[in-house]
């Protein structure tokens, strides 16, 4: 089962996979889905199970380069908070620049981190 909306916090994901669904099917948590067209986050089921980490997506799925920055667009290090980015668009996240069409694949495409998604 897939969730998404609101954080699939440890409490929650818990109770769904084991008073709910009793441990019979693997409770998955993905992120970003409505303010992308689809997943950026998750646990890559049919590819290759994860281990599931309660109130953790677990990793960016193929074809999402992400990355977490500090404010000044540097990288963060292992477990340092920062700013979600993604490093360059997927198809479906936006086909078009409202008023300019053509700029979107005449060089933004081309910059290195462009989509802040989360501070």
């Amino acid at each position: 089962m897939f969730c998404a909306g609101e954080v699939l916090n440890p409490p929650a994901w818990d109770w769904l996979q084991n008073t709910i669904l009793e441990g019979r099917i693997p409770v998955i948590d993905h992120m970003w889905q409505t303010e992308t067209s689809g997943p950026v986050f998750g646990n890559p089921y049919g590819l290759g199970m994860m281990p599931i980490k309660p109130g953790s997506a677990t990793i960016a799925l193929p074809g999402i380069a992400a990355a977490v920055v500090t404010a000044e667009g540097q990288p963060c290090g292992a477990g340092e908070k920062g700013i979600m980015v993604l490093k360059r668009p997927f198809p479906g996240l936006l086909a078009a620049l409202w008023g300019e069409p053509e700029a979107l694949w005449s060089g933004l495409l081309e910059q290195d981190s462009w989509c802040v998604l989360h501070r």
